[in-house]
């Protein structure tokens, strides 16, 4: 690690509190040894341990990384960006169906087409609020409206004679992103509670 990086890094530690720097050396084993090393020294000159021996004690056991569909982000800060930025990745999704329904509006679906606005509206809009308020009544909106557009991929796809398989694998991707998205926000706002 260089210089700079590291007075960098020094000077995040001593900005963190003491319950940051005792999760740091939890999971020390983890992090970069240049950074563990700050973390050490940086909880001795706070008193939080006497010395590198007091890792030793079953307090700070290093526990292995664990693979969670969906991770527990325990910083506040951190927290809020990512349901921002599944809630951004929920609205631009929402953009699809009004695409679709101009296309089903240029081959002289006009009832189709107008049912496919109003889901999109319903979408965005659900998603625009999620992003602004943070409440789950928007997740469970954003849920429903999701299930209706899978209700009327499903049943696009069984009129049709053929399709792409390409067409299947898009959808499902899509609609995975939005459960998963949707999911994810509901989980981390109950533990923001």
């Amino acid at each position: 690690m260089d210089e700079e990086v590291l007075k960098k890094l020094e000077q995040n530690m001593a900005a963190y509190n003491d319950e940051e720097i005792n999760e740091i050396l939890k999971k020390r084993s983890h992090y970069n040894p240049s950074a563990a090393r700050l973390a050490i020294g940086e909880a001795i000159r706070r008193g939080l341990i006497n010395s590198e021996q007091d890792l030793m004690s079953d307090e700070y056991q290093v526990q292995p990384l664990r693979f969670h569909l969906f991770p527990p982000i325990e910083k506040g800060e951190t927290r809020e960006k990512v349901i921002q930025s599944l809630a951004r990745s929920i609205l631009l999704t929402g953009i699809i169906p009004i695409i679709f329904g101009f296309l089903r509006f240029s081959v002289g679906r006009k009832m189709e087409a107008f049912l496919l606005f109003c889901l999109s509206g319903l979408w965005v809009l659900s998603a625009a609020m999620l992003m602004r308020t943070k409440q789950l009544r928007y997740i469970y909106m954003t849920l429903v409206v999701a299930s209706l557009a899978v209700i009327y991929i499903v049943n696009f796809f069984l009129q049709r004679k053929s399709f792409n398989i390409m067409d299947v694998v898009v959808a499902i991707v899509v609609f995975g992103i939005v459960f998963y998205s949707a999911f994810y926000i509901k989980i981390l706002l109950k533990t923001e509670r």
